[in-house]
């Protein structure tokens, strides 16, 4: 798609021609603010622009609040940001908070990039463009490693991107992060999963076509619901919704009839009174021979009438129900948060007292080979009024300076090592700088 124009043998405007047929699309990049991608779309965008080729950015969502959504668009052409419709060619999705909305925005034929860690059914919102999957974690680790091979990580930054690896790693192992559920939507999902297990097989209904359904419709089609029906008095809107989910109309009035083959029903609609009676359940329940089912009611006021709940297999759950749940979900995240950020400040440390000891190393390095250097000087002075001296004796003489250079290295460069290791104050650190200043002065190491 991207390719730089030949200009041999061109005139400008068969340059500026070949341009806007060449290279014409336009990528929507969905992250999270204070990942770094800015910096990143930033980057690719002067790479694009070095090649000769006319592009133009622009930050869709600017945001200072670290953690919210935002997106970023590069457009190749001419005429930048007035070229082309609001449809992309290429979607970048690195959030999956709004990868449902941001798969819509691409035109048919277009390509979705996705993390391929995400589950496979996220990827199945559209069959008219191509979804591939990209190992963004992965990938960055062999970015790493090569570029480590190469030689083109200095010590310090190797440090620090090894030690955020690590944290990253000891966060997912050591706490329960991302285990609960802390929105209403993904709250039925995780009710879904403690009755069903796996939802590989399950069948969703949806009654109704609010956000609130649409929202938690894709979180079970995320965790691996294997269809979705939508009911809806509007047939427009169910349609729009069933192509949204890839999924299946049901006529509004022949629902009921169908009720026995769903594992999962979902209500959000805005019915005046109930959509489902305890009559219409007991007959599918009976139809589904002790086969439990769900039944989630996020409309207000209520879809389903209450007294389902008293019927075996019957699993009732309403609004109240999930925000319950994802305000006790919401109470151990802020723990299990606090768990991470003390793994965090402990790795910092760790790697703070790694990086001022590494401060201070030139110095200790300093102070050893001049030490040595006056050792190997005193003993070359003196060797010849030895007269001859067997192997044994040569070794002994070697051990016994040596020793006596390291005893006298052994004061400085501990302390030095102990005041760069110390967690310190501002005034602790000066210590520290005068106490190397002073270890230099004295050694008459010289700058190094």
């Amino acid at each position: 798609m991207l390719r730089q124009v030949d200009r041999v043998g061109q005139t400008a405007a068969d340059r500026v021609e070949g341009l806007q047929r060449v290279n014409d699309f336009v990528v929507k990049f969905a992250n999270v603010n204070g990942s770094g991608s800015a910096s990143a779309n930033a980057l690719l965008m002067q790479a694009i622009f070095r090649m000769g080729i006319p592009v133009s950015g622009k930050n869709l969502f600017p945001s200072n609040i670290q953690g919210l959504p935002t997106w970023y668009e590069i457009r190749v052409n001419k005429d930048g940001h007035t070229a082309r419709t609001s449809e992309y060619d290429v979607m970048v999705a690195m959030n999956a908070e709004t990868y449902a909305r941001d798969v819509l925005e691409v035109r048919a034929g277009g390509y979705v990039l996705y993390d391929s860690s995400w589950p496979l059914a996220q990827a199945k919102l559209r069959e008219d463009v191509t979804f591939l999957g990209v190992p963004y974690a992965e990938l960055c680790n062999q970015a790493f490693a090569q570029a480590r091979e190469q030689g083109a990580i200095g010590t310090t930054l190797d440090a620090v991107l090894s030690r955020a690896f690590n944290v990253a790693k000891r966060i997912r192992t050591e706490t329960e992060i991302g285990s609960n559920a802390v929105s209403v939507s993904y709250a039925a999902v995780e009710l879904a999963r403690e009755i069903f297990g796996s939802l590989q097989t399950k069948s969703v209904l949806i009654i109704g076509a609010g956000k609130m359904s649409e929202g938690a419709a894709r979180h079970l089609m995320r965790a691996g619901a294997s269809e979705i029906f939508i009911t809806n008095r509007t047939a427009e809107r169910a349609k729009e919704l069933a192509k949204f989910f890839n999924g299946e109309v049901i006529p509004y009035d022949h629902f009921p009839n169908r009720l026995a083959d769903m594992d999962i029903v979902l209500t959000s609609s805005a019915a005046p009174g109930f959509v489902l009676t305890p009559e219409m359940l007991r007959r599918a329940l009976s139809a589904r021979k002790s086969r439990p089912m769900l039944l989630i009611d996020i409309a207000v006021p209520r879809n389903i009438d209450p007294a389902i709940q008293k019927l075996e297999h019957a699993f009732l759950y309403d609004m109240d129900d999930l925000q319950n749940l994802a305000e006790r979900n919401m109470s151990a995240r802020r723990e299990v948060a606090l768990q991470a950020e003390a793994i965090v400040t402990e790795e910092v440390t760790r790697l703070e007292a790694k990086l001022r000891e590494r401060g201070v190393t030139p110095t200790i390095v300093s102070l050893q080979e001049q030490l040595e250097n006056i050792r190997q000087e005193v003993v070359a002075r003196y060797r010849g009024r030895l007269g001859a001296l067997t192997r044994d004796q040569e070794d002994v003489i070697e051990a016994m300076t040596r020793g006596i250079v390291n005893k006298v290295a052994h004061g400085p460069i501990s302390e030095m090592r102990r005041q760069a290791a110390a967690e310190r104050p501002m005034d602790g650190a000066m210590q520290e700088a005068e106490l190397v200043s002073a270890v230099r002065r004295i050694f008459h190491l010289g700058d190094r």
